[in-house]
């Protein structure tokens, strides 16, 4: 009984820490982009939101 509650915790606490590190691979994914993205539109590559804003100023 003992083992079959501690074996369920040890599950438990993998899925906890799958579910961190996925988070954490998706996370590391997501900030990459964005610095693409941001390196892209400092090199001016990504135009389309330049052009959207000159109808907002004029």
């Amino acid at each position: 009984m003992l083992c079959h509650v501690a074996k369920e915790e040890m599950d438990a606490k993998i899925h906890i820490n799958s579910a961190f590190d996925l988070f954490n691979k998706i996370k590391n994914m997501l900030c990459k982009s964005l610095n693409l993205i941001n390196k892209f539109q400092s090199a001016g590559v990504l135009g389309a939101k330049a052009s959207d804003g000159e109808g907002r100023e004029g």
